[in-house]
């Protein structure tokens, strides 16, 4: 005979022992490792796929074949080939940005940033006015067309591939053939330190002789050069130095959105100014439509295939033309 005590915990009891026998013994439901697939190219793996160590392994980079990609390398092996400014994980076997690539390509930080190493890699993003300038992407609308550095703002440089006026984060050390728009002009030579382009010529100070070689107040950087600053430690609040003019230059008018700038300005190439436009017709042209506060004509479109005269038979003599 059950105690009356234990009798009231049956029902509690019996739930229990339901719930042990109902759970399983094994479990059935454990995913096996995947499989790798036997391999010995690329070609022979899933799409997304490398063949690596004669496996398919998921990535986008072959660390063991980076020392064979460049300027030169045949577009299959391109597509796997890593920015001239970045590392492959040999964990991952993904590109990631190599921490001392200085000057080139994207900061850490700006988000907005779209690396890239020619012009088809901006058109996606930007439009096919967009350009590629040491490694990131640039619009056209709202830059200063320029064919030397002295026409461009103390933190610019000017692309002479595109004669546009840029921001100039220093990076003339990766000048060469992938980058040539990032080679210094003639009588200048790239300071490898700050990666900026300076002006060849007699050292103006050292740092011995700073004080009567240079200006009060002024600085004797590593060129020789009598400077306002060396780093932005030496300038003023709203300030940061520009190692390529040695000049202190205002951070007020920096923005990444309009809303960084005042109420008539808005934020274009990253500096707070006056809108050209804010809407199409605020432009003079009827044919010009507003695009990133700048009017720009749209773009030019054929009618006609095949012109009337673009035969051989059709063609007429340029001879007959000036008699």
């Amino acid at each position: 005979m059950i105690p009356v005590r234990l009798r009231s915990l049956l029902p509690a009891l019996s739930l229990l022992v339901a719930a042990v026998s109902g759970c399983p013994r094994t479990t059935t439901n454990v995913v096996d490792a995947p499989q790798l697939v036997a391999c010995e190219a690329d070609e022979q793996c899933p799409t997304g796929n490398l063949c690596i160590g004669g496996e398919c392994r998921l990535g986008t980079c072959n660390p063991a074949l980076e020392s064979q990609c460049g300027a030169d390398v045949v577009d299959d092996r391109a597509a796997t080939c890593c920015k001239v400014f970045e590392n492959c994980n040999g964990l991952t076997l993904t590109c990631e940005r190599d921490p001392a690539a200085v000057g080139i390509g994207c900061p850490p930080g700006e988000a907005d940033c779209i690396p890239c190493t020619e012009n088809r890699d901006c058109v996606a993003d930007l439009g096919f006015s967009s350009f590629c300038s040491g490694g990131r992407c640039f619009a056209q609308a709202g830059l200063t067309p320029c064919s030397q550095d002295f026409q461009c703002a103390p933190d610019e440089r000017c692309d002479r591939t595109e004669f546009f006026c840029v921001k100039d984060n220093g990076g003339c050390r990766f000048c060469g053939a992938d980058f040539p728009e990032l080679c210094c002009e003639n009588g200048q030579v790239c300071d490898v330190e700050s990666g900026t382009c300076v002006d060849v010529g007699e050292r103006e100070c050292t740092v011995e002789t700073v004080q009567d070689d240079c200006r009060a107040g002024q600085l004797c950087d590593a060129n020789g050069r009598c400077v306002q600053c060396i780093d932005n430690g030496n300038c003023g609040p709203g300030t940061e130095c520009n190692p390529a003019s040695g000049l202190c230059v205002g951070t007020a008018t920096r923005c990444v959105e309009d809303a960084d700038c005042p109420a008539t300005l808005r934020c274009i190439a990253e500096r707070c100014d006056a809108p050209n436009c804010e809407r199409d017709s605020d432009c003079g042209d009827s044919r010009e439509r507003c695009e990133d506060y700048n009017c720009v004509l749209p773009p030019a479109v054929c009618n006609e295939d095949d012109e009337p005269n673009n035969t051989p038979a059709q063609a007429i003599e340029l001879a007959s033309l000036t008699d």
